[in-house]
């Protein structure tokens, strides 16, 4: 009799250790889930990474429906999140505009490593993106549907001269003031001195400082353009300075 209630006593106490040691294992995953650990990326092994890094420049090339395309030069800085799967934070460095310029990307790689999706690519900066500025993506208006976290910056932003939304905005201002003008002379655009964005009503609202040639004539004109999500062009106004 006490061999069996000695039995039973160890069996007893035995269980609840796998019990504690489960209860302990499973703890310790919910501490791991949603911790950011750093990714040495200077390691020889971290091809995964300059790859995972190419797709999210590649998919954002994409995205943006656009001539002008960014390439890959390096990732600066890397984050793996567990999550439902894996979430990779970087820091990547691109040459666009034959300029270096440095994005914040997030890919998530679906559980069993089978395929991945570009969750965010923005300026380091956090200034506004091309996509912000009313580039279409796969027929969605990126006004609605932004790549920044917490939506896009609100208020007048100063935006790059040679974004190539900022470019196309320059260009349909040049046509309106070619169509108002009396003169065979046509206008060329010299330089776009300086550009301003922001995002309203669901469409980009640039004024633009434009630097024009007409012969032999130099000549400054601020223009108002506005882009609709769905890509439509308007000039408000194209006036002499």
């Amino acid at each position: 009799m006490h061999f069996a209630l000695n039995v039973s006593s160890a069996l007893v106490v035995g269980g609840a250790v796998v019990v504690l040691l489960l209860l302990s294992g499973n703890l310790k995953a919910a501490t791991m889930l949603g911790g950011k650990k750093e990714v040495d990326v200077s390691d020889t092994n971290s091809l995964e990474i300059d790859e995972l890094a190419n797709f999210a420049v590649s998919e954002h090339n994409n995205r943006q429906n656009s001539l002008e395309k960014m390439n890959f030069s390096k990732v600066v800085s890397c984050h793996k999140q567990v999550v439902s799967g894996l979430m990779y934070h970087m820091v990547i460095e691109v040459e666009e505009a034959s300029k270096p310029k440095q994005y914040e990307a997030k890919v998530w790689v679906k559980p069993g490593g089978g395929s991945k999706k570009l969750e965010e690519f923005k300026p380091k900066d956090g200034g506004l993106t091309s996509a912000d500025l009313g580039v279409k993506s796969t027929g969605v208006p990126l006004t609605k549907v932004s790549r920044h976290s917490h939506g896009p910056p609100t208020g007048k932003q100063t935006v790059p001269t040679d974004d190539p939304v900022v470019q196309e905005a320059a260009q349909h201002a040049l046509r309106t003031l070619q169509q108002a003008s009396n003169s065979l002379a046509t206008y060329e655009l010299s330089e776009i001195v300086s550009a301003e964005a922001e995002l309203k009503d669901e469409s980009a609202h640039f004024d633009l400082l434009l630097k024009t040639k007409r012969g032999t004539k130099e000549e400054h004109f601020k223009s108002e353009v506005h882009r609709t999500g769905e890509g439509k062009w308007s000039v408000k106004h194209a006036t002499p300075q």
